[in-house]
C-alpha cells in the first residue's frame, strides 16, 4: 500500500494476507513498512485502547461484534463490526483484505472479546468493487454469518443506521465503540468493551488537515476530541450519533491515534452509494 496514514485494523491482518491468499484472490504483496509509514518510529505502538475512553458493556451496545483473525492456534482481535440482521454484520473493507473465510471468527453478545456470547464463522465476505485500498474510499464490507445469531434484544440487537443522505453536522457528539489496543508495550487489545465520545468536525476542515496525506471524500466524515479517539483494533466498529443512537459511520483510518490536528475518519453509512451496497447484500 502507498498510504501515508494508518488503518485501524491490526497489522495482524496484513501478516495473514502475506501468508495466505490476497484480497483480490492473488498472492499478497503488502509491504508492512508502507502500511505503517505514518508511524515509522516504533513509538507508533505506544497507543492505547479506545483512547481516553471508559469501560462499557454489551448491554449498552448490543449491536457490537468482535472480529478475530486466526494467529497460530487462536483468534486475536482484528476489528469491530455491527449487527445488521441475524445473518449479516457491517465492518470496514480493510478489515477483511484477506477473503479466506476460515481466518475469521466473530463473537456477538458479550462484553468480553474472549468469552461468552455467540461465536460465528463466515460464509461470505462482500466488499464494494469501488473500495480503494490506497485511499480507503468505500471502506466498508458486509459479512454473512455461517449461522444466524439469536437476537435477544438485550445483548444482541441489530444496529439502527442513519437515514440515507443524513448529514453529520459539525459539532455532533459521536460515540466510538471497540476492543482496540490496551497495552501498547505488548500490543494487547482490550479484553472488555470500551467507548469514548468525540465530536464531528466540518469536512472541509478535515480535508485541510489531511491535504498532504489522503483525500477525504464525500463518503467520509471526521471527528475528534483532545486525548480521545479510536485506535488499532477498533476499525470496522461504529461511530454512533449520541443523540439518536443511530450508527452514522464506520471507523476507518487516521494519522496516529488521538493526535491533535489529525481527526479520526469514518465511512459515512448514510451515503447513498454505501447504503445501496448494504441493502443489496441484505437481500442475498
Amino acid at each position: 500500500m502507498s498510504t501515508k496514514f494508518h488503518p485501524r485494523a491490526l497489522v495482524l491482518a496484513v501478516m495473514a494476507a502475506v501468508l495466505s491468499e490476497g484480497w483480490a484472490g492473488q498472492t499478497a504483496t503488502v509491504n508492512i513498512g508502507e502500511l505503517a509509514k505514518s508511524r515509522s518510529n516504533p513509538s507508533w505502538l505506544n497507543t492505547k485502547k479506545i483512547i481516553g475512553g471508559q469501560l462499557s458493556t454489551i448491554e449498552a451496545h448490543p449491536y457490537m461484534v468482535s472480529i478475530g483473525i486466526l494467529q497460530g492456534d487462536s483468534y486475536e482481535q482484528q476489528c469491530g463490526a455491527t449487527i445488521l440482521d441475524a445473518s449479516h454484520v457491517l465492518t470496514a473493507a480493510h478489515c477483511v483484505l484477506n477473503k479466506t473465510l476460515s481466518l475469521y471468527k466473530l463473537r456477538a453478545g458479550s462484553t468480553s472479546r474472549k468469552l461468552g456470547g455467540q461465536e460465528r464463522t463466515l460464509s461470505k465476505i462482500s466488499v464494494p468493487a469501488k473500495f480503494n485500498p490506497d485511499t480507503y474510499d468505500y471502506d466498508m464490507a458486509v459479512l454473512k454469518l455461517s449461522q444466524p445469531l439469536v437476537l435477544d434484544g438485550k445483548t444482541t440487537k441489530a444496529v439502527a443506521l442513519a437515514k440515507v443522505k443524513t448529514t453529520v453536522k459539525a459539532g455532533t457528539p459521536l460515540v466510538l465503540v471497540g476492543w482496540g489496543f490496551e497495552d501498547s508495550a505488548n500490543t494487547e487489545s482490550a479484553i472488555n468493551l470500551e467507548d469514548v465520545e468525540v465530536t464531528s468536525i466540518d469536512n472541509s476542515e478535515c480535508a485541510s488537515d489531511y491535504a498532504s496525506t489522503n483525500e477525504v471524500t464525500e463518503r467520509m466524515f471526521c471527528g475528534m476530541a483532545e486525548g480521545k479517539d479510536s485506535c488499532q483494533g477498533d476499525s470496522g466498529g461504529p461511530s454512533i450519533n449520541k443523540a439518536t443512537g443511530q450508527q452514522v459511520g464506520i471507523i476507518s483510518w487516521a494519522l496516529g491515534c488521538a493526535q491533535m490536528g489529525y481527526p479520526g475518519v469514518y465511512t459515512d453509512v448514510a451515503s447513498a452509494e454505501i447504503r445501496a451496497f448494504i441493502d443489496s447484500e441484505l437481500k442475498v
